[in-house]
């Protein structure tokens, strides 16, 4: 799967809080205003009983005191817990300036919409979001950073084929917009049910579905191909009904939809048994990606670990009979990812460097052994590469803070960084079409933002794609991080 999905830190500064208000999250508020239970809570913690049942197994006897625990319906064992929540109010409610503290945390605790943002070639943007008063995230689009967000995609009113396996609520997993805006397609979990994501494709325009629908996509990571009217996709297979549930995620294939098929015939281009000069073990996972402004599509496998076998091949030939995939990488190279930009693949790998290094190398003759390091190792562990127009954007981590580079394209790149307007969490995303990154940043005591670098004049500015609490930027508060020496001596 790709790396260096958007995730960020939540305010340190509110850990220590929140655990002390733990009995508010869980418990009834009587107890929380300090009220307690008075006359019926012990002076210490109730103790279980002891009820050892004993298995052997291949000649070992293992005891297990708490089987009976297994039983949820148990009178006694339901006694027990009530108990043991009776104690655990009273101590909380003990504590001195609790219900104070508590009352603060309350006053505090606004919310204030969640978003994530894509910026688009035209001053575009594809915004997630989710207001205070709602609970899934819906799809916008917005044209400029001042302009209104039209609703585009909410997956609470979508009409889903697969059954609902899940008691929550439809959910937006993924999207990807094709290479003119004209199209989106949308990856909408029924339920929660991650398994039985369904791809819908959605006029930008009108709002209005195709009628293209793909089933199983569960990590379908649409990306679309340079007609802008077909797309390539991962999917499971499909299950007969005597068959193992434990065999749903095996023989994982990326398949490639023409819009206005029926995608259940459409064609394999990279997996199991896809591509036949190409072995690929039927528990790992197989994609293809082929950004905009990519001359090759990128095709990898893996299981879960942190490393792929990479291969590419031209996107103008993907699906074509006669496969044109060229081995990039093995698994045993430990590459992590792949960027393209014109001929040249960008390599982000961990061989002979445990804190990762950036690779450059050409796409027409790819020898590893040929390739030249734009970013070396050192102390910070390199996370992510990111193509923009203009140069590949990359992730650091150092010490618990994350730094930018911005690396130029072409050989013996001359390196910079991005000069952040916080020191703390740090994650990008760019468009190979547009320059320059959005940065999602947010610190110990800054909250969550959304800004944007521009390569020209070098300047971070505020996007306002976030809005922001009347908490968001205390003036009382600091955070100090410094690094100090482990007994042997490391940071």
């Amino acid at each position: 799967m790709r790396k260096g999905h958007l995730n960020s830190l939540k305010r340190g500064l509110w850990v220590l809080l929140a655990l002390l208000s733990l009995g508010w999250r869980f418990y009834p508020s009587r107890a929380i205003e300090g009220r307690g239970t008075q006359g019926t809570t012990p002076a210490t913690p109730p103790v279980a009983p002891l009820r050892p049942v004993t298995d052997e197994y291949f000649g070992t006897k293992v005891a297990d005191p708490y089987r009976y625990m297994e039983n949820a319906k148990d009178p006694e064992l339901q006694a027990w817990m009530k108990a043991q929540n009776d104690y655990t109010q009273a101590a909380l409610a003990s504590i001195p300036g609790r219900a104070h503290l508590l009352a603060r945390i309350r006053e505090c605790d606004l919310s204030v919409p969640k978003v994530q943002a894509q910026r688009l070639p035209g001053d575009l943007y594809i915004v997630l979001k989710r207001l205070p008063t709602e609970d899934v995230d819906k799809l916008y689009l917005r044209q400029g950073l001042k302009g209104e967000d039209k609703l585009l995609v909410d997956p609470e009113k979508i009409t889903l084929a697969a059954a609902n396996h899940g008691k929550g609520k439809n959910a937006i997993q993924y999207f990807a917009p094709s290479r003119d805006n004209k199209y989106v397609a949308v990856g909408i979990a029924p339920g929660g049910s991650e398994k039985d994501t369904e791809i819908h494709v959605f006029e930008t325009a009108s709002g209005r579905e195709t009628g293209d629908v793909v089933l199983r996509t569960w990590v379908g990571n649409p990306n679309w191909l340079p007609s802008n009217h077909s797309f390539v996709y991962g999917k499971l297979q499909k299950l007969p009904p005597d068959a193992p549930a434990t065999e749903i995620e095996q023989k994982f294939r990326t398949y490639l939809h023409v819009m206005g098929t029926d995608a259940e015939n459409d064609p394999a281009v990279f997996g199991y048994g896809a591509v036949p000069s190409i072995s690929v073990d039927p528990t790992y996972l197989a994609f293809v990606f082929a950004q905009p402004n990519w001359d090759y599509a990128v095709g990898l496998f893996n299981r879960d670990e942190p490393n792929s076998a990479f291969y590419i091949e031209p996107v103008a030939d993907l699906g074509k009979t006669n496969s044109a995939w060229r081995k990039v990488a093995e698994l045993d190279d430990d590459v992590n990812d792949i960027e393209v930009h014109g001929d040249d693949l960008y390599l982000l790998t961990y061989k002979n460097a445990l804190r990762y290094k950036v690779l450059r190398l050409d796409a027409r003759q790819p020898d590893l052994a040929s390739a030249e390091t734009v970013v070396p190792p050192g102390p910070a562990v390199v996370t992510g590469i990111n193509p923009a127009e203009d140069a590949l954007y990359v992730t650091l981590l150092d010490g618990g803070l994350n730094r930018v580079l911005r690396v130029p394209y072409g050989p013996h790149p001359q390196v910079e960084e991005v000069a952040l307007p916080v020191k703390g969490a740090a994650y990008i995303s760019t468009d190979p079409r547009v320059p320059g990154t959005l940065l999602y940043l947010t610190a110990w005591t800054a909250a969550f933002k959304i800004y944007a670098y521009d390569p020209l004049t070098k300047q971070v500015a505020d996007t306002k794609l976030q809005p922001t609490g009347p908490y968001d930027d205390p003036i009382n508060v600091e955070s100090v991080e410094v690094k100090v020496q482990s007994y042997d001596g490391t940071l």
